[in-house]
């Protein structure tokens, strides 16, 4: 309610630019997959602006507000939200630290809202991104283990049993799926959400994330189209990268983060504690911070044993001494000469 209530105070602000429109909640706020604390994404959605209410009155005369002829919709969408930006720095009660990040891919205005302690990012010409956040709270609907195959369709599925009021293109973009969940088919999957986690860290752990990207529409991995190092298919557009921004060393340590999670939880299953044992296990054991008695995989394959060690040493020492020398037949000698 605290999140509707903030949208509704900064669309009070907007309507004085724009009548009638809309500021909407996206992302993790409205999906079901958000976490207390966590930032709060708008919508501008001017579509209802301009459009005539036959509800109220507006007297003898109607004034119809117009955006003026510009060179392209983007940049259209970066002077709207140049003065929201503009406004809510100057007159915006409890909005500080404003930020217009007009030149990124999608033109945002970004804030903190006092009143509720939320960052915001607020967003105009994006209403693909609430096909997405309506997509996933379909998904969080379905099953709360989230996972395929067998237990979430895959987008195409949800395609091909959507009726025609259910068709939605935007943008160019089909994004039609089926919004009644009662039209799709429970999963039969009954597998624990212990054993389900555990698999994912093992199939991405392993994942050839160097040559393959991750198809959410079809729910399989394909050929990677370029040289990114995490891609991952916009399902509805298609031709985009939602994870273009994670850097390599960003999925090497997600890669070797969830090698040891898998690690782990196999360790579990062969040591299970004592009833009487106050020592976290199974899934809790994930938590437990470095150090808690619990090795990594990473650090188990650190490690050599102290024969190895020396034998590295000795030969390192070997290769370096001055006395050294190479004979005709490439194998190094020692010297015993005084």
């Amino acid at each position: 309610r605290l999140r509707h209530l903030t949208c509704s105070l900064i669309e009070d602000i907007a309507a004085a630019y724009f009548p009638s429109c809309v500021i909407r909640p996206f992302g993790s706020s409205v999906n079901t997959f958000g976490k207390l604390g966590c930032d709060l994404d708008m919508f501008l959605d001017l579509d209802e602006t301009g459009k005539l209410d036959v509800h109220k009155n507006t007297g003898n005369f109607f004034m119809e507000f117009q955006v003026k002829n510009v060179p392209s919709e983007r940049i259209a969408t970066q002077k709207i939200l140049s003065v929201i930006g503009e406004c809510l720095d100057n007159f915006g009660p409890g909005c500080v630290g404003v930020q217009k990040i007009l030149n990124a891919r999608c033109p945002l205005v970004r804030f903190s809202h006092q009143g509720s302690g939320f960052q915001c990012d607020l967003t105009a010409n994006n209403s693909i991104a609430l096909k997405s956040s309506e997509l996933l709270y379909i998904y969080g609907s379905l099953d709360s283990r989230r996972r395929s195959p067998p237990i979430l369709p895959t987008l195409d599925s949800l395609k091909s049993i959507a009726d025609a009021e259910d068709r939605c293109i935007l943008e160019g973009n089909n994004c039609t799926f089926v919004q009644d969940v009662n039209k799709i088919q429970p999963s039969g999957n009954t597998e624990t959400l212990e054993l389900l986690i555990k698999e994912f860290f093992e199939y991405f752990g392993n994942f050839a994330f160097n040559k393959n990207s991750i198809n959410i529409r079809q729910g399989r991995e394909q050929n990677k189209p370029d040289s990114s190092p995490l891609y991952i298919q916009n399902p509805f557009e298609t031709s985009l990268n939602i994870s273009k921004n994670v850097s390599q060393s960003q999925l090497q340590k997600f890669v070797e983060l969830a090698r040891d999670s898998a690690w782990i939880l196999e360790q579990e299953d062969k040591n299970q504690p004592f009833s009487s044992s106050r020592q976290p296990w199974g899934l809790a054991a994930l938590l437990l911070p470095p150090g808690s008695g619990h090795t990594s995989l990473s650090r188990k394959k650190k490690k050599k044993p102290m024969s190895e060690k020396v034998k590295g040493l000795l030969a390192s020492i070997k290769s370096n001494s001055p006395d050294s020398s190479t004979d005709t037949s490439g194998k190094r000698t020692i010297s015993t000469q005084a």
